[in-house]
């Protein structure tokens, strides 16, 4: 089965943290310059991490999948890295792979592009590195600046895609203090349905006491978000979209 994911491009969609970092005050996605890398999976093996490293800030951002689950063999996935509009992104990213058999990859010159990249086995490879570059597949992305509003610390933030049941987390080893705010997002097939296509969901409070399914019919869509506190929520779910940012 195919799986598709997009890792997070932050406020500065990760202003370099790649991804997703936090930021003190929302940021504007005209602010940064967004890599977009379409991946294929040719290496013969199951693909369980991925990870885009900055090579200058040494931030990065990883996706680890759970025992038995990953990539298979011929599947695709989406990995998205976003840094200041200012800064220089050429060779700016180390890109890596590991398979469930142990079969490990890296190019440590990767740009800030839009451009496909198909994992190789090692008996495929007609070069020095085990990927090669390849004409982008075509995906539709959701982008969704995310702001904590609960009043307590969020300590996991995922979506969840509805249909094949991969999600994303896009938080990992930080936390998204009151006020803060994060862009995060994700990627699904051009020719597939994005309409209440995902699953928004966080965790807050004291080592993420309350896990609240936040919203489960979020579109593919560019998106301004509160995480509200359900206990003070007006609303029907523990979010806010915001009109206008």
């Amino acid at each position: 089965m195919k799986k598709f994911l997009a890792l997070i491009l932050a406020a500065a969609m990760l202003l370099c943290c790649a991804l997703a970092e936090t930021v003190e005050e929302p940021v504007s996605e005209a602010a940064v310059q967004i890599g977009e890398y379409y991946i294929t999976n040719k290496t013969g093996d199951i693909v369980t991490f991925l990870c885009i490293a900055d090579n200058v800030t040494g931030d990065s951002e990883s996706v680890t999948y759970p025992a038995g689950e990953g990539i298979e063999d011929g599947g695709e996935a989406m990995l998205s890295f976003a840094i200041p509009a200012d800064e220089d992104g050429h060779h700016r990213l180390t890109f890596s792979f590991k398979t469930a058999g142990g079969y490990e990859g890296s190019f440590a010159t990767l740009s800030i592009e839009e451009t496909g990249i198909t994992l190789l086995a090692p008996d495929a490879m007609t070069g020095p590195t085990q990927i090669a570059f390849t004409e982008k597949v075509d995906i539709q992305t959701g982008s969704y600046l995310i702001r904590n509003a609960t009043g307590a610390t969020v300590d996991a933030l995922i979506l969840v895609d509805n249909v094949t049941g991969n999600s994303i987390s896009f938080l990992n080893d930080r936390v998204l203090e009151n006020g803060d705010a994060m862009t995060v997002s994700f990627g699904i097939p051009a020719n597939e349905d994005g309409h209440h296509r995902l699953t928004l969901q966080f965790t807050y409070g004291a080592e993420g006491a309350y896990v609240i399914k936040a919203f489960e019919t979020l579109s593919i869509e560019e998106a301004t978000i509160e995480l509200l506190n359900p206990d003070t929520a007006t609303g029907a779910t523990p979010i806010r979209f915001v009109v206008g940012e």
